[in-house]
């Protein structure tokens, strides 16, 4: 297909839609699409485009438009034939994404994950430096409109990436927990959303800002800005009020060196924490759950959680038992 026929089919496309356009230029149009098959295959590509569009949310259509007139303005691309042309994909991507958010918000195999013991690094697209707990699994959803992290479970730390290359300039950097969003402002924090399981607290997510600023935004209230330095929790489904932690029982960032770092930390949540490095579960009884445990506690090496559970029987009224499986459980001595 040449080129010239393209830039024409654009051209018609953006007449019509003008809102000025009469019936003379529509006639005009058919005629010219029928001069040619050339013409006609390079109306029905534009045209698929401009379905693409339609299937996006209203902002989000808006928002793809803005980025390609951006785009253009600043010399990233050289015709708005080439911008229909790079825009025709995300806008597809933009609609499958909308789509996914209405269905789950997650793909059944999460994009980076770490196992019991593993930490790890990644370095995304648009620059950002990603780093993942143990027993973690994240999402990234990139699209011409946004960056979004979905964070299954776990915990990661997030400095967020100039995003240089992006078509329209840098695009709104988003993590998702359950029904919690958090956007980034030019930012590094660290995210950790745990769920439910037998003797551990209930599901969480807490946001710690390290540089930056973060919002959080929940459905029905106005954003929360936290700054850096600061920590808040939320339950997991986020329907409780927003909680600032002004002394959080577990050095947020300690994790990226290695080592847990406790202060007056609840017994069950450390039990839930050193389930991450071990690969059983670690229980805590209810009977126990509610002692309080200060101290630094190694994480690398195979031996690291057994080590730290026979410190905690050595300092506290308690014993370690395991199963067959490997599971341990933290019980009143």
């Amino acid at each position: 297909m040449g080129l010239s026929a393209l830039d024409q089919a654009v051209q018609w496309a953006v007449c019509l839609q003008s809102g000025t356009a009469g019936e003379a230029e529509r006639q005009a149009c058919v005629a010219w699409r029928h001069a040619s098959p050339l013409h006609e295959q390079a109306w029905t590509q534009v045209q698929g485009v401009e379905q693409a569009f339609g299937a996006i949310p209203t902002g989000s259509a808006r928002m793809a438009r803005q980025t390609l007139d951006a785009a253009q303005a600043s010399g990233k691309i050289a015709s708005r034939r080439r911008a229909l042309s790079l825009l025709g994909v995300g806008a597809l991507s933009a609609a499958s994404a909308a789509l996914v958010a209405r269905q789950a918000p997650w793909r059944e195999e999460a994009s980076y994950a770490s196992r019991p013991g593993e930490r790890r690094k990644v370095l995304l697209a648009d620059g950002t430096h990603l780093q993942l707990n143990a027993g973690t699994a994240v999402d990234v959803v990139f699209t011409p409109l946004q960056r979004l992290l979905v964070l299954r479970e776990g915990e990661i730390f997030i400095n967020t990436g100039a995003d240089a290359d992006a078509l329209g300039g840098k695009r709104p950097f988003w993590v998702q927990a359950q029904q919690v969003r958090m956007q980034a402002i030019g930012t590094a924090f660290a995210v950790r959303h745990t769920l439910h399981a037998r003797g551990a607290p209930p599901a969480s997510t807490q946001l710690h800002v390290r540089e930056g600023t973060v919002a959080i935004h929940l459905d029905g209230k106005a954003p929360l800005r936290v700054q850096a330095g600061e920590t808040y929790r939320l339950d997991g489904q986020g329907t409780a009020p927003i909680t600032r932690v002004l002394q959080p029982d577990a050095d947020p960032t300690a994790w990226m060196d290695g080592v847990l770092v406790a202060k007056q930390m609840r017994l069950d949540a450390l039990a839930a924490a050193l389930s991450r490095y071990h690969g059983a579960p670690v229980h805590c009884a209810a009977d126990v759950a509610g002692l309080r445990v200060s101290g630094v506690f190694q994480l690398d090496g195979p031996q690291a959680v057994p080590r730290a559970l026979d410190a905690l029987a050595n300092t506290l009224p308690v014993r370690i038992g395991a199963n067959v499986q490997g599971t341990l459980t933290i019980l009143r001595r």
